[in-house]
This record gives C-alpha cells, structure tokens and sequence, in this order.
C-alpha cells in the first residue's frame, strides 16, 4: 500500500489524465492484493492440488557428498517442485477450460488452460525423504502445504512447501472431468503421460500382465470373461480392475519391491458368491496384496502406498493386506490384534479418517516398529 506522503505525490500527478487511470489501476491492484495476502495470515496447513511437476530429483548423499539426478517419467524421486492449486486459490482451475483434454491417457494444456495453470504457485516438497525412499507424484494429487515462514506466515503469498509422505487421492473435481474427457488415471506431465506407460489399455484382458506377480497357490484372475469368473461380477469389474492393476503397479513403484496379488476379481464357486455378495472384489476395485515376508516396517509401507495411489479401504490380515477404492473410507480386521508391529485398532482408525491424507504416514507415526 502506497504511504501517505506517497498518496499525495499521486495525487499532484494523477490531476495530469494521461497518468490519472493507470495510478488508479496500481492502487486497486494493491489494494486487492494486500486484501488477500491479509486473509492467509496465520493459516495453518491446507490441502493443494498438484497441477503441473516442473522438476523432480534423487537427492542422494554418496561418501558424504551430496548428488542430485534428474528423474523422468515414472522415475520416483525424493525432491520435487510443482505447480499447486491450494484450496484457498481462487482463480479459475486449468480443467474448468475447454482447452483441457485428455487423449490416450495424456493431459493435453491449450492456451487458456495453460495460461491458467501457470497463474497458480510454486511448492517445493520439504526436504528429501529418508535414506532409500522416493515418491511418485502424479498431477491432480492432493498433497498437504504450509508456508515456508510457518503458521505465523505474515500474509505473504510465497514460499509454499508440501509433505511428500502426504500425497493422497485425486482432487474429486479434476477426476470428474478426467472421467468425462477421456481417463481417470493418474497422470504426469506431457508427453511421458500416464504413470507406468502412455497407452493404458481400457480393460483387464487386453492388458500385458507381465509386470503383475500373482500368487501361484492362490491363482487370482484379473478378466471378467475368464471360464473361472463368477457370473456376479458387476457389469464394470472389467474396467475396473484395469484400473485396480494401475494402481497396483504405482505401488510397486513407490516400494521398489515385487508385491504378490493373491485375490482379486471373484471366482466361480467361491464361498463369497453365498456368504459375501457385497464384497468389492465383485466390482473389480479390489485385491488382496500378501505381507508374508515382509518386515513390520514394509508391511506400513504397503498402506502408505495403497493409501497414496488412491485406495480408501483396507482390510488388516495375518498374512494378506485387502485394499479397495471405493467411495468412502472403510476398514476392519480379520480377528487378528497386530499388523506391522501395530494395534489393528490403530490402523482401522487411521484408515476409516481418510489414511495418509488426513492422518499422514504410518512409517512416520510408528517409527520403531
């Protein structure tokens, strides 16, 4: 805002009519803008929606000297820069223009869409995560920001900082105009498109299934049309599970390790056909991940990541981790008191209160398991 003083040399200034409007126009700009800087004073954390990655990296420490790579496509890394569309921002979405769309999987920015993107923040993730672990950010992500000053921010509009352990489901108004326009997968920039690949196939049975590990006792199946599926498969299981499998693979991902699916769509003859017609495994957004072998602490991991890439429900076992995505937040044990080293109890509240979103990362919360 201009001083006193400053006002009154405007003002001698201003009498000329060749100066007077574009003085006018910079003092409501001010105005407008102090207005706003003024109404984020104090915020806390607040939820953003991740709009476009303009860098990501592995940040590594090697002999004691610190290295930096750059990371592409589905590469996870443990350092990024986005653009973000907090959920105090006004301004118009970039999906809200005609000239958003979606072709094969890949966001397509026209000008206007584009120029609206680029009118939201920068945000950087804190700090790299620990020694081995990496993230994959995909655009419309919600992840949880502060200001880099800290709750006392002083109104300024800058130095926006996110959690990487806080990334969670997609923005729900993006993923609606997702689903309209052509996918609801989840998506990075450009032309690297889809997360795992830019060509993801609309079904299950038309997918390559190579990079998907199924259990060989268990023998799950992932098409609809296969003899030995249940005749009470919902009339979208096959679409669904294409997109279950997409999922999947993004949490491979993100844990660097082979995780082995040992349910998913319903078989023919199964107890559930009788006992359980309400299970998810029916609509295809569901499978069952096994834990066996893995250490407390990648048991966590898994539902950090499940959690991360969308999945809503989860269902704690022995040797099994049931996840689903459907369209609330749900979760219960299988009569067994401990998971990774943790009280059911604990897990089932962090998951029915919205999982690492809302609740952050299990690794974190229980770090001596």
């Amino acid at each position: 805002m201009p001083t006193k003083n400053e006002r009154k040399a405007r003002q001698g200034t201003a009498s000329r009519k060749s100066n007077s409007f574009s003085l006018v126009k910079e003092d409501i700009e001010s105005l407008m803008r102090d207005n706003f800087d003024n109404s984020l004073k104090d915020i806390g954390s607040f939820k953003g929606t991740v709009l476009s990655i303009e860098n990501k990296l592995l940040v590594e420490n090697k002999s004691g000297k610190e290295t930096s790579t750059i990371r592409n496509g589905s590469q996870p890394a443990n350092f990024y820069e986005i653009l973000v569309r907090p959920e105090w921002f006004k301004s118009p979405a970039p999906w809200t223009f005609e000239d958003f769309t979606v072709k094969d999987n890949v966001i397509n920015f026209g000008e206007n869409s584009a120029a609206a993107r680029d009118a939201h923040p920068m945000a950087r993730s804190n700090d790299v995560l620990g020694k081995g672990q990496t993230a994959l950010l995909q655009i419309g992500q919600i992840v949880i920001c502060t200001f880099g000053d800290g709750v006392d921010n002083q109104g300024r509009f800058r130095d926006i900082r996110f959690d990487l352990n806080s990334t969670g489901r997609m923005d729900e108004e993006m993923q609606i105009t997702l689903e309209y326009r052509g996918s609801s997968a989840a998506f990075s920039n450009g032309p690297a498109g889809l997360l795992g690949g830019s060509n993801t196939p609309t079904s299950a049975s038309n997918q390559n299934l190579t990079d998907v590990t199924s259990s060989k006792s268990e023998k799950p199946i992932y098409d609809s049309k296969s003899p030995k599926a249940s005749n009470l498969l919902k009339d979208e299981a096959e679409n669904n599970m294409a997109k279950t499998l997409d999922k999947y693979r993004q949490m491979q991902e993100i844990m660097g390790i082979t995780l082995t699916i040992n349910d998913a769509l319903v078989k023919k003859g199964s107890s559930r056909e009788n006992n359980r017609t309400g299970s998810w495994h029916f609509t295809g957004k569901a499978i069952d991940v096994s834990v066996r072998g893995m250490t407390n602490k990648q048991k966590l991991q898994l539902a950090d990541a499940a959690s991360k890439v969308g999945f809503t429900s989860f269902g704690w076992g022995t040797g099994i981790l049931h996840m689903d995505w459907r369209p609330y937040n749900a979760s219960w044990d299988y009569k067994q008191s401990m998971y990774g080293g943790v009280k059911v109890s604990q897990l089932i509240k962090w998951a029915r209160k919205g999982g690492i979103e809302t609740q952050g990362s299990l690794v974190t919360k229980y770090p001596n398991v």
